[in-house]
C-alpha cells in the first residue's frame, strides 16, 4: 500500500492547486469555463452529439433538411480522439450538460497529466517529491491554459511522459523480445517492457493524431541513435520499434474505418480538412516562443514583452502555447549545452565540474544525453523551415508542428526533476529538510510564471455569464413558442466546420435546444449544404417559401456574424422583410444579439 499511495497524490495535489489559482469556489460549473466562442463551441458541439446520440458524428437533429441522410461529420474525422471521446461519454452517464461535461474533463486533465508525468519519472528513478512537483509543474505549462476548453482535447497531453518513457526504454535496450539463442536461432522471450510499450503505442492513436504521430517519430529517432551507437541499424529493437509504430498506426486505421467507408459510400468531400504545404510553416515550432513569458504574467515587464510580439507578429494561438516557463527554459537551454558541450568536457571545464558537482551516475548522464538529443532533434524537425516539410509536402494535413512544444516542456522538466533530486540529496544544498523546502518554493514560483495572473474572473467573466444566461434563455424562449421536434433556419448561413470561417457561435443554438432541430450545423460540401446555399443566395422571397416549403417553423438570426457595414444593412433589411411576413412577434434575446421569427 505505502508503494501505491504516492501515485494518488499528483491527481489531489494538481485538483488542490488548479482549485486555489482559479478560485473554483466562485465558479459554476455547470456554465462555460475559460471560452464560450470559436472553437470552444467546436468542443461543446461534440459533446453535445456524445450526449444525445453516444458519439460524436451523427445526429438527426442538426443540418436539416436532410435530404438524402442526416447530419454525419465523419468528412472531418476526429477518431483519433475516442480515448478522449471515452472520457467524456463517461461524465455524460451523470450529467446531460455539455458544459459540465466539458469542465469535469478539462479539471481531469490536469489529474491525468500530473499522474502520467510521476509515473515517467519514477520509472526512472526520480524521487517522489521532485516526480511529484515537476509532474504538476508540467500540468500546468502555458500550453495547457491556451488550449484550455477551445481545444479541449489538445488539452490531455497525458500520453506525452509515457511517450517519452517508452523512447528512454528504447533507448536503454528494454524493450527487446526478438534474440538469437544459443543455437543460432532466432527467439522470443517474454518482456514485460515491450508490452507496455506496445499498449501505450495502441493508446497513443486514440490521444490525438499529433500526438501519435510524434510519438512515433520520437521512437525512430531513438532508434536511429542507437543504430548510430552500436553501429548497425537492423539489429536489436528494430522489429520491436517497428511493431510499436505499427501498432499506432493499424489502431488509427481501425478507428477511421467509418470515415473510410463512409467517403467511398458518399464519395469524397474536397471542402473540409483541406490544408496547403505552407500551412505547416505558418504554424509550425519557432524558437523564439519557447523562451517568451506568458502575456498576463506577475512580472509587467515580460508580459509587455510577450504583448509586444504578439502586436508585431501575427502570434496565434499556436505560436502563444510553445512558451515553456522560466523553469522549463532553463531545463531546455541546460540539456543544449548538454548536447553541444560533451565533447569539449574536460576535466576543468564548465560542464565537467556542473556533472561533479550534480554528481549524475553514469546511467543519469545517459538519460541526459538522450533528453538533450531528443530536444535537438525536435527543433531540427518541428521548426518552422525544419525537416518535417519532407513529409509535409507529400502529407499537408497535419500542419499544427508548435504542438510539439508539449513534447520539448517535458523533456526539458524531466532534466529539472533530476536536478531536483540531487538537491533534496544534499549534494548543492546542506541538510535534506532544507533543500526539500528550497525545491518547494521554486515549483510555486515556476507554477505563477508558468500560469501568470489568473483568478476565477479568468476561468468565468461576468460578461462570459451573461451571456450564457441571455442565449440560453432565448433558446427555451423559442422552443416554447413552436411544436417540438420543429426545424429552425440559423441565419447566417455557413457549413461546418471551416468553411471559410470557423467562428461557430451558431452552435449555441443546438448546445442549449432539448426538444428543436436545427439547420446548423451543417456539413459543408455535402447535399443539405448546398441545399441551403441556393435558399439563401436567392430573393428574400425565394428564401422564405423554399424553407417554408421544406417545413422550416421559424428563422434564427445572429446579428454579431453579420459583420461590417454591408452586413449590418443586409440583416436590417432581412429583419424588416421577417417582421412583415411572421406569424407573431419576434423574440430577441435579453443582449439584443439573437432573434426569431415565426414563420
Amino acid at each position: 500500500m505505502k508503494k501505491i499511495l504516492p501515485y494518488f497524490l499528483p491527481a489531489i495535489l494538481s485538483l488542490v492547486v488548479f482549485c486555489l489559482i482559479f478560485q473554483m469556489w466562485k465558479v459554476d460549473l455547470t456554465l462555460p469555463t475559460f471560452n464560450y466562442n470559436n472553437d470552444g463551441l467546436f468542443s461543446i458541439f461534440i459533446i453535445k452529439n456524445i450526449i444525445n446520440t453516444g458519439y460524436y458524428a451523427c445526429s438527426d437533429k442538426i443540418g436539416v433538411p436532410h435530404l438524402t441522410e442526416q447530419f454525419c461529420l465523419y468528412d472531418f474525422p476526429m477518431q483519433s480522439d475516442m480515448f478522449h471521446m471515452m472520457i467524456v461519454k463517461f461524465i455524460a452517464l451523470f450529467t446531460g450538460n455539455p458544459f459540465l461535461v466539458a469542465n469535469i474533463f478539462f479539471i481531469m486533465t490536469f489529474m491525468l497529466i500530473s499522474t502520467t508525468s510521476f509515473i515517467a519519472l519514477r520509472q526512472f528513478g526520480v524521487g517522489v517529491l521532485s516526480a511529484l512537483l515537476v509532474g504538476v509543474l508540467y500540468a500546468f505549462v502555458p500550453y495547457h491554459f491556451v488550449r484550455n476548453v477551445w481545444h479541449l482535447f489538445l488539452s490531455n497531453y497525458a500520453l506525452i511522459p509515457l511517450s517519452i518513457m517508452v523512447a528512454l526504454w528504447i533507448a536503454q535496450d528494454k524493450i527487446g523480445i526478438f534474440y538469437v539463442n544459443a543455437k543460432q536461432q532466432y527467439a522470443v522471450r517474454s518482456n514485460k517492457f515491450f508490452f507496455i510499450s506496445l499498449a501505450i503505442a495502441v493508446f497513443a492513436a486514440g490521444n490525438n493524431i499529433y500526438y501519435a504521430y510524434y510519438s512515433c517519430v520520437v521512437f525512430v529517432f531513438v532508434w536511429f541513435l542507437n543504430g548510430l551507437r552500436k553501429g548497425k541499424f537492423f539489429g536489436d529493437q528494430t522489429i520491436e520499434v517497428g511493431l510499436l509504430c505499427l501498432a499506432t498506426f493499424l489502431t488509427l486505421f481501425y478507428l477511421y474505418i467509418p470515415t473510410l467507408f463512409y467517403q467511398l459510400s458518399h464519395g469524397f468531400n474536397p471542402y473540409l480538412a483541406g490544408r496547403g504545404v505552407a500551412a505547416s510553416e505558418v504554424f509550425g515550432l519557432k524558437i523564439i516562443d519557447l523562451f517568451m513569458p506568458v502575456s498576463n504574467h506577475y512580472l509587467d515587464y515580460l508580459a509587455n514583452e510577450r504583448i509586444n510580439l504578439d502586436f508585431q507578429i501575427d502570434a496565434g494561438w499556436e505560436r502563444i502555447s510553445e512558451s515553456l516557463g522560466f523553469i522549463s527554459s532553463v531545463g531546455f537551454m541546460f540539456l543544449f549545452v548538454w548536447f553541444l558541450g560533451r565533447d569539449f568536457n574536460h576535466e576543468n571545464s564548465l560542464i565537467s565540474q556542473t556533472i561533479k558537482k550534480l554528481s549524475f551516475s553514469t546511467e543519469e548522464k545517459t538519460i541526459i544525453s538522450y533528453l538533450a538529443k531528443i530536444n535537438v532533434f525536435i527543433l531540427l524537425f518541428a521548426t518552422v523551415g525544419g525537416l518535417v516539410m519532407f513529409i509535409s509536402l507529400a502529407f499537408p494535413t497535419l500542419r499544427s508542428h508548435a504542438r510539439f512544444a508539449i513534447f520539448v516542456s517535458f523533456i526539458s522538466l524531466f532534466l529539472v526533476a533530476m536536478i531536483f533530486d540531487k538537491i533534496v540529496e544534499g549534494k548543492i544544498f546542506g541538510k535534506k529538510i532544507y533543500a526539500q523546502i528550497l525545491i518547494i518554493f521554486i515549483s510555486v514560483l515556476a507554477i505563477l510564471d508558468q500560469v501568470g495572473k489568473v483568478s476565477s474572473d479568468t476561468a468565468q467573466s461576468k460578461g462570459l455569464v451573461e451571456k450564457f444566461y441571455s442565449d440560453r434563455d432565448f433558446i427555451a424562449a423559442i422552443e416554447n413558442s413552436v411544436p417540438e421536434k420543429s426545424m429552425i433556419f440559423v441565419l447566417p448561413q455557413y457549413g461546418f466546420p471551416e468553411d471559410g470561417y470557423d467562428d461557430y457561435r451558431s452552435v449555441i443554438a443546438y448546445a442549449h435546444s432539448k426538444n428543436l432541430r436545427w439547420s446548423y450545423p451543417v456539413v459543408a460540401g455535402r447535399e443539405s449544404f448546398f441545399w441551403q446555399q441556393k435558399a439563401v443566395n436567392g430573393s428574400l422571397e425565394f428564401f422564405l417559401k423554399t424553407i417554408k416549403e421544406a417545413g422550416f417553423v421559424g428563422v434564427y438570426l445572429d446579428k454579431e456574424q453579420y459583420s461590417g457595414k454591408n452586413g449590418t444593412k443586409n440583416w436590417m433589411k432581412l429583419d424588416a422583410f421577417m417582421i412583415k411576413h411572421s406569424k407573431a412577434p419576434k423574440l430577441v434575446s435579453k443582449n439584443k444579439n439573437l432573434i426569431f421569427y415565426q414563420i
